[in-house]
């Protein structure tokens, strides 16, 4: 990620990470990744495995109140959709 924004690993490091319970994540600004601009991810191209995931992380695949809950965060996630078609989903893209 420093590579594309054309800066040192350590101007990145101090700029965009932050401590977390679980360690070291990408900093969070008003809820959201720092990277995530106008409803696009800014690093796209290289963005984290946990990123490239989304919106189909095991919590949310494994646990309908997480899957509920990070609909009102995602804009991306049907409101309306069912945690059981939101699994199917996933289990047909991953077939393809």
């Amino acid at each position: 990620m420093a590579a594309l924004l054309e800066m040192g690993e350590e101007e990145f490091r101090d700029r965009y990470l932050e401590p977390s319970s679980l360690g070291t994540r990408l900093a969070i600004t008003d809820g959201v990744c720092v990277f995530l601009q106008d409803n696009r991810c800014r690093v796209h191209p290289v963005k984290p495995f946990i990123c490239r995931q989304w919106p189909y992380l095991p919590v949310l695949l494994a646990d309908e109140d997480e899957f509920e809950a990070a609909k009102g965060a995602c804009p991306g996630l049907d409101p309306e959709g069912s945690h059981k078609d939101f699994v199917e989903e996933s289990r047909k893209l991953n077939e393809s």
